[in-house]
């Protein structure tokens, strides 16, 4: 075997293996993105759009305005989608789907979107007294100020999402546990999360107050009149109303308790209890590890 088929064998072998760990590669970011591909095909089935890039716009539309995503949550929609659809579909890219998205990720550069971003999340958490300081002020026996009360105060000390919030129902409360039970959206299971007395004693007082029913939805929605409806509010929706009512978003009182408990010597474990991570790691890296208020006391 002379030198120039030794050379040739040799491509032959460079092209065969190149086309090997290309396949590979498809094969892998098939499997990863297979879980958002079928919600973006539900979704098109449920609101009538064709499984295409226009589909595909409408659809991250609808999570960026509607369902509030992170924005990393998004990049990872958009790639799955792109994937799928000329990867899988041989579908071409129209350039307005690339303008569209340009302009959806321009949105996390303002609010209310900015608290998504994902960047230094941990700069916009606060000292947990301030947070209570905020919501203190609708300890009253004003009914509508039981109502916020009861809902923020709720939503601090749990650390749960908007999304997780708007599900809870007065029957996932348990008084005599202290305990509340939280539908996790994103790991889809329900996590137990303690309360404390002063939460136990507010969610008593609200329910008190508006005569609600086991049935009945924790947010809900109440009217100009203060008539309470047992609705499943949109987490955008609650966003903005928590935003209104103590001037702080939903994600800064999460991010609060979570380096509250850590400020307060509670292990990762333990915090990921409380705030319903799935991993330690999460916590370690967007929330603790950012976080040097703590240097100060190293020295």
């Amino acid at each position: 075997m002379n030198e120039e088929t030794v050379i040739r064998l040799n491509h032959f072998q460079d092209e065969k293996r190149i086309k090997e760990i290309k396949g590979l590669t498809k094969e892998k970011k098939k499997k990863d993105y297979e879980g958002e591909f079928n919600l973006f095909k539900k979704w098109c089935s449920t609101n009538h759009y064709s499984i295409d890039f226009h589909g595909a716009e409408k659809y991250l539309l609808n999570e960026v305005e509607i369902k509030g995503i992170r924005l990393n949550t998004m990049n990872r929609k958009v790639a799955a989608l792109r994937f799928y659809l000329s990867e899988l579909h041989a579908q071409i890219e129209p350039e307005e789907f690339s303008d569209s998205i340009k302009a959806m990720r321009d949105l996390y550069n303002f609010e209310p979107y900015l608290e998504r971003k994902g960047i230094n999340p941990v700069t916009f958490a606060m000292q947990k007294e301030e947070a209570l300081s905020l919501i203190d002020k609708y300890d009253t026996e004003n009914p509508e100020d039981i109502r916020i009360y009861a809902i923020c105060l709720v939503n601090l000390i749990t650390a749960n999402r908007p999304s997780e919030m708007v599900r809870l129902r007065i029957k996932d409360f348990d008084f005599s546990r202290r305990e509340v039970a939280v539908k996790l959206v994103k790991q889809k299971t329900l996590h137990r999360k303690r309360l404390t007395m002063a939460a136990l004693f507010a969610v008593q007082k609200y329910i008190s107050s508006f005569k609600l029913t086991p049935e009945d939805f924790f947010v809900g929605k109440v009217d100009k009149w203060g008539n309470y409806n047992s609705v499943q509010i949109n987490p955008n929706t609650y966003r903005q109303n928590i935003k209104k009512w103590i001037n702080v978003a939903p994600y800064t009182l999460r991010k609060t308790q979570i380096t509250s408990m850590h400020r307060n010597k509670a292990d990762l474990a333990t915090i990921a209890r409380q705030s319903g991570h799935k991993s330690v790691q999460t916590i370690s890296e967007h929330y603790i590890k950012l976080d040097s208020a703590d240097l100060d006391d190293y020295i």
